[in-house]
């Protein structure tokens, strides 16, 4: 594991369990996300003071447009104290997918699905689109529109 990616806890010779990989994995994932590690200094000490004692940096504030989701669930996989972090890769990988779902729509959005719609308009909508429908067919049918389906027609028929 490259030396940018190591869990803190790793650094001070501290036992380690899953999460130290989760650690490594937001790391890595930060990275490839914002372009930058998640801690630089102008010294490999520096780094690893700011990696011991500072907060996980916020993706965020390298990339505005990443949902707020996204961000937190990286910061909490890079938490300094492993017992704040998600235990598995899996449920930080969860936690990034969910944060990328669109919500779901909100019950006043979906208004022309709700099921207490009232019987006219219905009736209103469905009569609206049978005079739609059927004033197109006979422009169609009438004039061009029958010479271009009768073209057609034989095209297909090949006659």
């Amino acid at each position: 594991m490259a030396p940018d990616y190591v869990a803190p806890e790793r650094l001070v010779g501290r036992e380690v369990d899953s999460r130290a990989d989760v650690y490594s994995l937001a790391a890595v994932i930060f990275h490839t996300v914002t372009g930058q590690r998640p801690f630089t200094s102008r010294s490999w000490i520096e780094t690893l003071s700011r990696r011991l004692y500072e907060p996980p940096p916020s993706a965020k504030d390298l990339m505005p447009e990443l949902p707020e989701g996204f961000a937190q669930a990286l910061q909490q996989a890079m938490d300094r104290d492993p017992s704040r972090r998600p235990a598995t890769a899996g449920e930080l990988l969860q936690g990034l997918s969910d944060s990328l779902d669109p919500p779901a729509p909100k019950e006043e959005e979906v208004h022309w699905l709700h099921p207490h719609m009232h019987r006219g308009s219905m009736v209103v909508s469905g009569l609206l689109v049978l005079v739609v429908g059927v004033a197109g067919i006979t422009w169609f049918l009438d004039g061009e529109g029958l010479s271009l389906l009768m073209r057609l027609s034989h095209l297909v028929i090949g006659r």
